[in-house]
């Protein structure tokens, strides 16, 4: 008794018969469903028990094969494997929190059901579904499924177990771990999967039910979920297991949990609700500004941040310094980096001495990094690594860039104690996966140095214990907000995130001579080296790993350092997050980020329904009053992804007085789509060069330790 539609018979031009000139034979074709649709629609009947709470099986009940039509439209729309099914879902509590209309009305409505915030719960919930879903399939005789799950779950799908001959009787079992479980009489026609990538909807919203689209159905309290999907395939091949699926695997889909949409309908409401909601919501916030190394939220008055960390603005004399020194140093003769032409980096430390050393034809490398923490990435974490390979061509010096894999261990790492191991190669395979992404910004391989602190540590050792010795537990503690029940790592981990500021830590890479430790390459005669100073772009929630840093600088450099050991820092404004300027974006919601794997599909579905807008709750009023572009996430990622400066401009003139072509979020939106697809999927293809054993060759090039100056 499963949901999956059996194959359609359609009426195709047919020849007239001897037998009777009067009638027509029609002969009759079988469409074949592709086989990325049947996994689809698995794939949705799960998710949605998933979010809803019911079981696959009530689901299923609810739902037969007979009555539920999928609409081909991969017919229409070839070749992409488009459908349209609704399902439907009787359950009192669901309907009762999604109704909030007492209106006695009997006819069939939306009432104040929140498309949106739902739509948005169940596109998540299919992201997280991952890639490379596959259906696994068995053919079992009855009496094996009777003895795997017993009569009472036979009978739910509608198989005897009593029969006489039931021992020469078969079923298919259909399985997707943790998602999806059906049995069926083999009798049934015989469906075919194929493993999917990703599920992307299609939703417009403003009660299109011809795309994705909820209903209640007050007659009879039924919830109905139409579904307008395009499924994606993919190219790995997903492993049946040999065994089938136990009891205990699936007896989770065999009954009622709790309903993710009763239980979070006011959470995601309040996270994607109406615009105006969420204005009122951030404008009347008045959280308190927290910005350091582990934690950033409330709104951020960077002005207030500069004057607490005791850093300094970057002025428009420094830029124009600045540009000076790009012409000297690469030749370069053109308008300065987007993200400094708009104050996007705008902190600095020792700025102004680094420029004077490198104008003077003095040498300086940069220092930046990455915590792998997942293996995709997302537009937040583009900024600094692209911001930092434009000023390695544009200041033409090196580049390190540490990849602290110990740290996220130290933060992250679980121990699994049946297994008696732990998660540390998880953190290290990442980093890996994080370089390909970091190294398709457009990095020199020639003077760029990537390492894995796991692999790495050993050379800058020294330099960590000077910094050990340096720093007490009381400094540390008050810094980073240590306790005495944290691990111990947790407060040695900041002398390895400084070490890198000093060239001594490179003996090999940047040929700096540093005692104790002796390099094969290293020019014993070229102890100049040690004196190279530092800059290190980042996002200033990082300026306290440099504090310290900078505190104790003099005690690992010579005296005759130009900057005292100190290494200089610029600054950037963090990228907000989809739902609000407040605080940074972040991996850890998903919902709040575009990451470099999302397809156009989800980009475009994420801005549309996820992106906080400053724009006014009609169109009437738009026109009045504009847009609110401080608050206004549309807007504010252009600014750091638009190159067009006088386009940008034009957008905000447009939009903040509701005029022009630019004069309302949709139009705001669609652009920003437009700018993210090309920038994104231009970064994919960038990245395919990193693929694969070569692939990883070629991002091993980057981490061979060799002299890049």
């Amino acid at each position: 008794m499963t949901t999956t539609p059996t194959p359609m018979a359609v009426a195709v031009k047919g020849e007239v018969t001897n037998a009777n000139k009067n009638k027509k034979k029609v002969k009759k074709t079988v469409i074949v469903t592709p086989s990325e649709i049947h996994t689809a629609l698995c794939v949705l009947q799960g998710v949605l028990c998933y979010v809803t709470g019911i079981s696959i099986a009530e689901l299923q009940s609810n739902n037969p094969s007979s009555s539920t039509k999928l609409q081909p439209l991969y017919l229409k729309f070839r070749p992409k494997l488009v459908g349209k099914i609704t399902y439907k879902v009787q359950d009192k509590a669901l309907y009762k929190a999604l109704n909030n209309d007492d209106d006695d009305d009997d006819d069939d409505r939306n009432g104040s059901l929140n498309e949106v915030s739902i739509i948005a719960l169940i596109q998540q919930a299919l992201v997280n579904v991952g890639g490379s879903v596959g259906v696994q399939v068995y053919k079992l005789s009855v009496l094996q499924a009777l003895e795997l799950y017993g009569k009472d779950t036979l009978d739910t799908y509608g198989i005897s177990s009593d029969a006489e001959n039931v021992s020469s009787l078969s079923v298919s079992l259909t399985y997707i771990p943790n998602l999806y479980f059906a049995l069926s009489s083999t009798a049934s026609d015989v469906v075919e999967y194929k493993a999917l990538g990703s599920i992307q909807l299609d939703y417009v919203g403003n009660g299109d039910k011809l795309a994705t689209s909820i209903s209640l159905a007050k007659k009879t309290g039924v919830v109905e979920f139409g579904f307008k999907f395009e499924a994606f395939g993919s190219s790995i091949d997903v492993v049946m297991p040999t065994d089938p699926p136990t009891l205990a695997d699936v007896s989770a889909l065999l009954k009622p949990s709790e309903s993710k949409l009763v239980k979070n309908l006011s959470v995601v409401t309040a996270n994607v609700a109406s615009d105006a909601h969420n204005r009122k919501s951030q404008e009347e916030s008045n959280d308190e500004m927290i910005v350091n190394a582990f934690e950033v939220k409330g709104v951020i008055d960077y002005n207030k941040l500069v004057d607490q960390f005791g850093s300094k603005l970057i002025t428009d004399d420094l830029l124009d310094k600045f540009k000076r020194v790009v012409k000297m140093r690469s030749g370069l003769d053109e308008p300065l980096h987007p993200f400094l032409r708009r104050n996007i980096f705008f902190s600095h430390r020792d700025l102004h001495p680094l420029l004077d050393i490198l104008e003077k034809g003095g040498e300086a490398y940069l220092y930046t990094g990455r915590g792998p923490s997942s293996a995709a990435m997302h537009l937040g974490h583009l900024i600094p690594f692209r911001f930092t390979a434009y000023l390695q061509r544009a200041l033409n010096v090196p580049c390190v860039i540490q990849m602290t894999d110990d740290e996220k261990f130290i933060f992250k790492g679980e121990f699994d104690h049946e297994k008696n191991t732990d998660n540390l190669t998880h953190f290290a395979g990442l980093t890996i996966e994080n370089a390909k992404d970091i190294v398709s910004c457009g990095f020199d391989v020639k003077k760029t140095f990537l390492f894995s602190d796991l692999e790495y540590i050993h050379q800058m050792y020294p330099n960590i214990l000077r910094i050990w010795r340096s720093v007490n537990y009381s400094q540390i503690s008050g810094i980073f907000g240590f306790v005495g029940s944290d691990a111990i790592g947790k407060s040695a981990f900041p002398a390895i995130q400084a070490a890198p500021s000093f060239a001594t830590s490179f003996p090999t890479v940047l040929n700096a001579k540093c005692a104790l430790v002796k390099s094969p390459t290293c020019d014993e005669a070229n102890n100049k080296n040690s004196h190279i100073a530092c800059l290190i772009p980042c996002a200033i929630d990082q300026d306290p790993y440099f504090r310290m840093t900078r505190d104790i600088a003099h005690r690992l450099c010579p005296r005759t350092h130009p900057l005292k050991g100190k290494p200089s820092l610029i600054h950037s404004k963090f990228f907000p997050p989809l739902q609000g300027s407040q605080g940074k974006m972040s991996s850890s919601d998903v919902n709040s980020a575009i990451f470099l794997t999302d397809s156009p599909e989800e980009i475009a579905f994420k801005i549309k329904t996820q992106a906080y807008s400053g724009g006014q709750e009609t169109g009437k009023l738009q026109r009045e009053l504009g847009a609110n572009l401080e608050i206004d996430v549309p807007y504010q990622w252009l600014t750091f992804f638009l190159d067009d400066d006088a386009l940008l401009e034009e957008i905000g003139k447009d939009y903040s007085t509701g005029s022009g072509e630019y004069w309302s979020t949709g139009v705001v939106k669609n652009k920003l789509i437009e700018v993210l697809t090309q920038l994104v999927g231009d970064h994919q293809s960038k990245r395919k060069n990193f693929d694969g054993v070569d692939g990883v060759k070629r991002v091993r090039e980057y981490m061979l330790e060799r002299c890049i100056l």
